[in-house]
């Protein structure tokens, strides 16, 4: 292993994944790892505020001071608002549906994904229009939604650019 490494600067990128039960109660295994919502959110109107936050955009609304960091910009190459039925996944049709949010990025500031996810969840409950929402990803508008809970929140997996060893 290069003596350069380190496990947090050297990451490529990094995803993570958000877990949701909506309209409907969970699991009691679940409830410590998901956030529940008892309304049923609108997943087709999610999708389409995701790709607002693909590519690069400076995301200083989307953070909370903490931390010091040299730029608030960050490259989001992966947004998706999964349903489990997509991924093969189990379906609660008794205790609601884990709908996951998964978003890949070259970095994250602190509190960032929980930020966006609950900015998603309320254009999902129709709090928050899509123009709105723009106008924060732009920094037009300052964000003023809480963080959604830290409960449903896991980092998936990491990539780090390895060189090939020959």
């Amino acid at each position: 292993m290069d003596e350069d490494f380190h496990a947090r600067y050297s990451a490529h990128s990094k995803t993570y994944r958000y877990r949701i039960c909506h309209g409907g109660s969970c699991s009691v295994f679940e409830e410590r790892y998901v956030w529940q919502l008892p309304k049923i959110l609108d997943i087709k109107a999610m999708r389409k505020a995701a790709a607002l936050f693909l590519g690069e955009h400076d995301f200083v609304n989307f953070s909370v001071s903490g931390g010091s960091v040299k730029t608030t910009v960050r490259n989001i190459s992966r947004l998706e608002v999964i349903e489990p039925e997509e991924e093969g996944l189990y379906k609660h049709d008794y205790f609601g549906e884990p709908l996951l949010i998964e978003v890949s990025a070259n970095g994250f500031l602190y509190k960032m994904v929980r930020l966006i996810t609950a900015s998603l969840v309320a254009v999902g409950l129709g709090r928050l229009d899509e123009e709105t929402l723009r106008s924060y990803v732009d920094c037009k508008a300052e964000l003023s939604l809480p963080p959604a809970p830290a409960k449903g929140l896991m980092m998936l997996y990491v990539d780090y650019d390895v060189p090939s060893s020959k």
